[in-house]
C-alpha cells in the first residue's frame, strides 16, 4: 500500500506509514461494487426516508467527541472505525449479489423497479461508506477535515444499506410464500 504522502511501499493493512509516520488510506471496503447500475434514463431514484439507529456509528461519533475534548486517546477512535469498517464489509458480504443481478419478471412493475433500485441503494451506500471513512483517516492525521459532514455521510451510508437489507428480506418472504404456496 503505497503512502500518499512520501510515496513509500507498505505491508496491506498497516496503519501508518513506516517510514514517515502518515496515516494510511483504507483499501476500499467495497472495491466490487457494481459499476453498472443499470438505471432507467430520466427515473429519480430517492433516498431512504428513515434513519436507521447504528450502535457502531454512535460509539464512534461519542469517541471522537471524546477525543476532541481530550478525554480519549485515538487509539479508541481508530479501533471503533475499523469495527465499523469490518461490519459493514460482512454486511455487504452477506448480501447475495444475485439478488441485485436477478431478472425480475419484467410485466410486475414493482419488482422491475426494485431491479433497477437495490444496485443503486447499494452502491450508493457503499460509496459514502468508503468516502467517509477516507474522510475519516485524513480528520484522524490531522489533516482540516470537518468532523460532521464525515458523521453524516457514516449515518446516510447505513441509511441505504439498511434501506437496501431491508427490501431484499421482503423480496425473500415473498420468494418464500410463493414456494410455500406451491407445496
Amino acid at each position: 500500500m503505497l503512502c500518499l504522502r512520501c510515496g513509500a511501499e507498505n505491508q496491506n493493512g498497516a496503519r501508518l506509514c513506516g517510514s514517515c509516520g502518515a496515516i494510511l488510506p483504507r483499501n476500499a471496503v467495497f472495491a466490487q461494487a457494481m459499476s453498472h447500475l443499470d438505471l432507467k434514463e430520466g427515473k429519480t431514484y430517492d433516498k431512504p426516508d428513515r434513519n436507521y439507529p447504528n450502535v457502531q456509528i454512535d460509539q464512534l461519533e461519542t469517541a471522537i467527541i471524546d477525543f476532541l475534548n481530550g478525554q480519549e486517546n485515538e487509539d479508541k477512535v481508530y479501533d471503533l472505525a475499523d469495527q465499523l469498517e469490518e461490519t459493514a464489509a460482512e454486511v455487504l458480504d452477506s448480501i447475495p449479489r444475485a439478488v441485485t443481478a436477478a431478472n425480475y419478471d419484467k410485466q410486475n412493475q414493482d419488482e422491475d423497479e426494485l431491479r433497477h433500485l437495490l444496485p443503486y441503494l447499494l452502491s450508493t451506500g457503499a460509496e459514502l461508506l468508503n468516502t467517509a471513512l477516507s474522510e475519516l483517516d485524513a480528520f484522524l492525521s490531522g489533516e482540516p477535515v470537518e468532523i460532521e459532514p464525515v458523521m453524516e455521510k457514516l449515518r446516510e451510508s447505513n441509511n441505504y444499506l439498511c434501506h437496501s437489507a431491508n427490501i431484499i428480506q421482503t423480496l425473500f418472504e415473498e420468494a418464500d410464500a410463493a414456494i410455500t404456496k406451491t407445496d
